[in-house]
């Protein structure tokens, strides 16, 4: 079970109080450890914007929807293993991290550029 805060002055602030106090309520008189991680900031809006306008221009060069490319691209470059089924699915690009979606990202521009031909302009060129 993972529950979020942040630190302030040295102290966790959950974000849901409630919540954090209950989940250690359901362990009185049990050992329980606690593990503290940082969480991931997820790709940003802005990525995810970049994301679309690139599906644009290869919609553009290819005659296929943005959506259709986007599905593609999932299962090229963000797979990920399904216990369910045991097997390599396509993930949420949404729960990539800044670095993993900038990663991804940079998968696709180099196949557009190899195999299409297509320059794809950096988000800061835009």
């Amino acid at each position: 079970m993972k529950h979020w805060g942040e630190v302030v002055k040295g102290k966790f602030r959950p974000f849901d109080r409630l919540k954090f106090i209950q989940a250690f309520l359901k362990h009185e008189g049990q050992i329980v450890g606690v593990t503290v991680e940082r969480k991931k900031q997820n790709r940003s809006l802005q990525q995810n914007k970049y994301m679309w306008l690139i599906l644009g221009i290869i919609s553009e060069e290819t005659g296929h929807e943005p959506e259709e490319l986007h599905a593609y691209f999932k299962q090229k470059f963000n797979y990920i293993h399904s216990e369910s089924f045991n097997e390599m699915i396509p993930g949420s690009t949404t729960k990539l991290s800044t670095n993993e979606f900038t990663n991804y990202i940079e998968k696709i521009k180099v196949f557009a550029a190899d195999r299409l031909g297509l320059y794809i302009p950096d988000a800061n060129e835009i």
